[in-house]
């Protein structure tokens, strides 16, 4: 069978046309991500980073600092104006971290166009799921692919006259008044302007923005040093040689360690948290409150947890309720090492409940309060036939707050205010020594620290 040569001529144009468009179709766009706005913006910039393909990825210039975020085009060219930080890529991506959502922009670096816009809905905080993997690579496809020509205008038609047959001439008509042409617009070449911004500025006036809630690590370690001081006394007691006890200015030294085994997991396990607390008293010395000789003390505390880090629907405020036990241990010896009859070594064994507040105030400046309740089941030292024997029953409560500053992305410095107290009741007990109604027992503590933070 021969072909036609008209059909020929036309497979031949065809195929050279669709040649020559693959030849000088332009390479995808590389594309460099910026660190994001928000709580863990920097690692979820880098986290975001690591998706993109070879031929896409041109990472974030070394030298921009690793913890700072960007919001919006106009302050991410005036900072790499200010620092020298140019990004070489054609397409930079910069946006907002949020509770279950990261809110993406893309601009073209040496035009500031918008490129595209994206909202990709996450589990919790930038947690990279496989959907998510899909989200936004299809998007970074469809940004990075060559913008396509713009389509050239159709030739004007002619418009059609009725043919010279027509028996007979249409009525006149008279001719409409050319209408005015309206002044062209003029066309501005400013970069298109952040989605982002133009909502901040709409509710600027209005509303104060708050600032994103405070990051959740998967590994903390903190140090502290303290100063706190003791106080026992009781009510009702039947014996003068039954006195209360003080000590002051006692230094403690204190570790934290707490660590989110399931920080990669789903939405649902991710903020559970696993802590470790203690601290212990050097060189504490206390005394009789009537006065008199002072002793050597020995004071240690021990606390175990696991805790929630549930973000509420205001963006900066987390709520954290914790669980766990509690153990507190205070010795006091005479002069010669032996333990002073007539003042008891208490150890404390308490559930721990409690509900805390961790408040975003700046982007480097945190708040955080905490009151605890524990009932003590494990009263060694008060019960027992040396002093109150059994029956005694008690309970504490605790109160904590802590002011935090981010000094760098992991690194954290904060002061923190404490109190702890114990009330017993010893008008039950039977089979001791001693009576009383009942025994208070309180310590307050001030404390400066530092936390290293894995994110």
């Amino acid at each position: 069978m021969k072909l036609a040569p008209k059909y020929l001529s036309s497979c031949l144009l065809g195929s050279a046309l669709l040649w020559a468009s693959a030849a000088s179709a332009e390479p995808a766009a590389t594309i460099s991500v910026a660190p994001l706005k928000g709580a863990s913006g920097a690692a979820c910039a880098r986290k975001l980073s690591a998706l993109l393909t070879e031929e896409q990825q041109l990472p974030w210039p070394a030298d921009a600092l690793s913890w700072f975020s960007i919001e919006g085009f106009d302050e991410l060219s005036s900072w790499a104006k200010e620092t020298g930080a140019q990004s070489e890529a054609q397409l930079v991506v910069i946006g907002n971290v949020r509770p279950g959502k990261l809110i993406l922009e893309a601009y073209r670096t040496d035009t500031g166009v918008l490129r595209g816009l994206t909202k990709i809905r996450t589990r919790s905080r930038c947690q990279i799921s496989a959907k998510v993997k899909k989200a936004f690579k299809k998007w970074t496809i469809n940004i990075s692919a060559p913008e396509p020509p713009k389509a050239k205008p159709p030739a004007a038609v002619a418009q059609l006259t009725p043919p010279k047959s027509v028996p007979f001439d249409p009525p006149p008509t008279k001719k409409a008044a050319p209408k005015k042409k309206a002044p062209p617009k003029k066309v501005t070449t400013q970069p298109q302007e952040s989605l982002l911004l133009v909502k901040k500025i709409e509710t600027k006036a209005s509303k104060p923005q708050p600032f994103p809630g405070p990051k959740l690590s998967q590994v903390s370690v903190e140090l502290s040093m303290g100063l706190g001081q003791r106080n026992l006394s009781y009510t009702g007691a039947n014996s003068s040689q039954l006195r209360g006890l003080q000590s002051g200015g006692m230094a403690l030294p204190g570790f934290i360690a707490e660590i989110r085994p399931f920080a990669g997991a789903a939405d649902l396990w991710a903020p559970l948290a696993l802590k470790a607390q203690y601290q212990q008293a050097l060189g504490m010395r206390a005394q009789r409150i009537e006065g008199g000789p002072e002793h050597e003390a020995l004071y240690s505390e021990a606390s175990t947890r696991i805790n929630y880090a549930w973000q509420s629907p205001e963006p900066s405020l987390q709520i954290v309720p914790e669980l766990g036990l509690h153990y507190l241990s205070f010795r006091l010896a005479s002069a010669e090492g032996q333990v002073e009859s007539e003042v008891p070594s208490v150890n404390y064994l308490s559930v721990w409940i409690s509900l805390g507040l961790r408040l975003q105030i700046t982007e480097k400046l945190s708040l955080a309060a905490q009151a605890a309740l524990l009932p003590t089941f494990d009263i060694a030292g008060l019960s027992g036939v040396d002093f109150f024997g059994q029956g005694v029953e008690g309970r504490g409560i605790s109160a904590q707050g802590r002011l935090a500053y981010q000094v760098l992305d992991s690194w954290q410095i904060y002061l923190s205010g404490r109190y702890l107290g114990y009330d017993f009741d010893l008008s039950l007990a039977q089979g001791g020594s001693y009576q009383a109604l009942s025994a208070q027992d309180s310590f307050t503590q001030g404390s400066i620290g530092v936390a290293y933070q894995v994110f």
